[in-house]
């Protein structure tokens, strides 16, 4: 007989003490189970991602910007399936913030059709970067899954995107900023990052409000602000707007440049989707974008918030200057960008994900990109998100 077929039988003293020693013992092993000592360390003593995210650190504004979307309902990444080398280094960076990607696929020029081309865009080759109309296509690809999936939000980065190592509490610090510019501090919006945007540009290489702005949010003292003197961006808020060279701003934008990462509603990728692919269109993309921004520029408007510095960057492999970015790679002129060999580089970003990879992965403390950096090492257990302000008259010192 292999099982007691009564109940008698189950309840007989020799098998009663059998069962009850079976629970006894899973008891026990499932006490030292649980009071093994544990680190952040695997086997090969790689450090842990939180070590990297933040994502351990209490939040100070909104819990939602730590989960793996970043509060987005979903993020995209857009990359040239030939270019393995920046999904690897995407993936990489990825994993040590604790975000989901979703790939979309990069756009070739060479692949459009003619047909295919925005109305207006000037075909001749000298008119724009020779990659440009596939760039703009491939952010037309992703826009157009936002809008046939009908998400909420999402985020859309670059494959060459990079973040500092406190990403998540930069954007704990920016939903606040955010929400105080919509007057959305004592709500509970459905986004961390407020509900009166169509579109959020945390990564960009210049930003910029309109000068006789006065609806803008500082945290006055960032340590992972890059100062304009290291980042060198094409679009600068005036200098009345900062108190220190690491003030961080929050504003209401209308121009900016350079799409290394963007957060978009349905509603802004629907319209970005009909100014941009159904209406005359002779600029790039992201010029485009940086004008429907502004009201004064285009009656198809966004309503668009920036940080100003950057949030999220661009990392530039070391490598020949043709590898760099596949806008301004010419098969003409590969041999001469070939002979000038760059070094590993990140634009915007304080103590970057991609040049501290190594650094991280080793248990390692963050390094700061530039040697004059008061603090050089960032150990991210000890970040918190800093309190900031919409600023007042006093404060914005109009000349």
């Amino acid at each position: 007989m292999l099982f007691p077929t009564s109940l008698s039988q189950w309840t007989s003293p020799p098998l009663r003490w059998a069962a009850l020693a079976a629970i006894a013992s899973l008891v026990l092993i499932t006490t030292l189970l649980w009071q093994w000592p544990r680190d952040d360390h695997n086997t090969y003593g790689f450090a842990g991602v939180s070590k990297a995210s933040g994502a351990s650190q209490a939040p100070l504004y909104s819990a939602d910007v730590y989960n793996t979307t970043l509060g987005f309902e979903k993020v995209f990444a857009i990359g040239l399936p030939s270019r393995t080398d920046k999904h690897d280094a995407a993936a990489l960076g990825a994993s040590m913030i604790e975000l989901d990607l979703n790939w979309i696929d990069g756009v070739k020029s060479s692949d459009l059709t003619p047909q295919a081309f925005p109305i207006g865009w000037n075909k001749d080759p000298n008119a724009h970067q020779p990659g440009m109309v596939g760039s703009w296509r491939a952010h037309m690809n992703a826009l157009q899954t936002v809008v046939s999936l009908r998400l909420s939000t999402a985020l859309i980065i670059e494959d060459d995107a990079d973040y500092d190592v406190s990403l998540k509490v930069q954007l704990d610090q920016f939903s606040h900023g955010a929400r105080a510019i919509q007057h959305q501090e004592s709500t509970t919006p459905h986004s961390p990052y407020g509900d009166h945007w169509d579109l959020l540009w945390l990564g960009h290489h210049g930003a910029i409000p309109r000068e006789n702005e006065t609806n803008i949010y500082i945290i006055p003292e960032d340590i992972t602000a890059v100062p304009v003197r290291h980042n060198k961006p094409w679009h600068v808020p005036a200098e009345k707007f900062f108190q220190t060279e690491t003030s961080r701003l929050v504003f209401p934008q209308v121009r900016g440049v350079a799409t290394y990462a963007y957060g978009v509603t349905l509603a802004g990728a629907q319209r970005i989707l009909a100014r941009q692919s159904m209406e005359h269109m002779d600029q790039n993309f992201d010029e485009k974008l940086g004008r429907m921004c502004d009201p004064e520029e285009e009656t198809m408007v966004l309503r668009c918030i920036a940080p100003f510095p950057t949030i999220i960057g661009a990392f530039k492999r070391q490598g020949p200057k043709s590898w760099t970015s596949d806008n301004w790679f010419d098969s003409k002129a590969q041999g001469k960008n070939d002979q000038e060999w760059e070094p590993a580089r990140s634009v915007g970003v304080m103590y970057s994900v991609m040049l501290n990879m190594k650094r991280l992965l080793l248990g390692e403390k963050a390094k700061a990109q530039f040697d004059d950096w008061p603090v050089q090492e960032s150990d991210m257990n000890a970040v918190r998100a800093l309190h900031g302000h919409l600023m007042d008259e006093s404060e914005l010192k109009h000349t």
